[in-house]
């Protein structure tokens, strides 16, 4: 996940004192920028400048060593509280006093998610075509008042106590307890923007909802827009970060097209398995009708040959003598071994019996005569002198 095009502010407004910062600086950002943040300094005698400042380039340089993936809200406030420990050292140094405080707002790109953190009232917003998907929630007064139901989210903007914020980054001893997390549901083109309070001021969320939904030429500069809405209009600083997210090519495909490439593929494998069950169960009965298997028990033969050979009985009357001519031919045959008596004979042989049967050839003697003959011959096996003979 890259940056599509990223925009810029960070102006004074109506006060001599600029309290916000952003980094990185503008000009060191580009298509590959990860990190984003943007802090408002608490302003007055406090050194609101400084502290915002610290707090920002403490956190990004911190970050920038970091691997984005590993990131978590406990990893986050425990950064802050290393850059806490550099404000405090700072005030006491400079004798700015504990006060000095800011708020803080953070964008880590990663992937295909993003981490978001903050603590105060500024905000960070997720917008895709023209709608908000998600927005910070401020940590002040005005905003504790409007869940609680005693002001409107109207009356909240003209509040007197609108500045009054609940947390920020002291150089004290305050608990550090910014709030944060993933958002994984990021799609190209989708923007995010931080902004401090400064910017709200003429920005009601519908505004900026319209204001980022609406076609925009590739050299037009929203920060542009943003200007002309602001400019002497606001009285307090205004600052903001807003990018917009370029999807890397190999992970930019709609869900739809990839259910699509899954249900295809799923349909090959399966049509892959079903044509190579039906090809080795062919293979497996060819096999059974090729390949003779000879069980080695004593006196038994087995064999199975696709189409059953006729059966040849041999009687166990001792060897037969005459032998194969040139006009027989050999096949093997299913074998079954009888004594004189009828009876099957079992014998004590130790190697498999080999056995093969003559079929000689038709003449025309044969044709009148009958069917062709079948004659038996010896059974080879291995001699042993405590077997018995045929």
């Amino acid at each position: 996940m890259t940056l599509a095009k990223y925009y810029y502010l960070n102006e004074t407004g109506s006060k001599k004192n600029q309290e916000d910062f952003i980094w990185p600086s503008p000009r060191a950002v580009g298509k590959d920028s990860k990190i984003f943040i943007v802090c408002d300094g608490v302003g007055g005698a406090s050194k609101g400048e400084v502290a915002s400042r610290l707090v920002a380039e403490y956190m990004g340089n911190a970050l920038s060593k970091t691997d984005i993936a590993t990131l978590s809200i406990e990893r986050i406030n425990n950064l802050l509280g290393e850059a806490r420990t550099v404000l405090s050292e700072y005030a006491r140094t400079e004798q700015a006093g504990k006060d000095m405080a800011t708020t803080f707002t953070l964008l880590a790109l990663h992937t295909e998610k993003a981490f978001i953190a903050w603590c105060g009232d500024s905000r960070v917003y997720h917008f895709r075509a023209g709608k908000i998907l998600y927005k910070t929630d401020d940590h002040s007064l005005v905003n504790s008042l409007v869940k609680t139901g005693e002001i409107s989210e109207a009356d909240a903007m003209t509040h007197p106590q609108k500045n009054v914020i609940l947390k920020a980054i002291k150089a004290d001893s305050t608990l550090i307890e910014a709030e944060g997390g993933w958002s994984s549901q990021i799609e190209e083109g989708d923007y995010f923007l931080l902004c401090t309070d400064g910017l709200l001021e003429n920005w009601r969320d519908d505004a900026l909802a319209d204001l980022l939904s609406s076609p925009h030429e590739d050299n037009e500069n929203l920060a542009d827009l943003f200007q002309k809405r602001s400019f002497n209009r606001t009285r307090d600083n205004y600052s903001m970060y807003l990018v917009q997210i370029k999807k890397d090519p190999e992970h930019h495909k709609s869900p739809k097209k990839n259910k699509v490439a899954t249900g295809f593929f799923l349909f090959a494998l399966l049509a892959l398995v079903v044509a190579s069950t039906v090809y080795f169960t062919s293979q497996r009965k060819n096999d059974r009708g090729i390949n003779t298997k000879i069980k080695g028990l004593p006196g038994s033969i087995d064999t199975q040959p696709l189409q059953k050979p006729p059966m040849v009985v041999i009687e166990d009357s001792g060897a037969v003598k005459e032998q194969p001519s040139k006009d027989t031919v050999l096949t093997p045959v299913h074998v079954q071994i009888i004594n004189p008596a009828g009876k099957d004979s079992i014998h004590k042989h130790k190697q498999p019996i080999t056995v093969e049967k003559i079929v000689r050839k038709k003449t025309a003697k044969d044709s009148i005569a009958g069917p062709p003959l079948i004659e038996p011959v010896p059974l080879k096996q291995k001699e042993d002198s405590t077997q018995d003979k045929f």
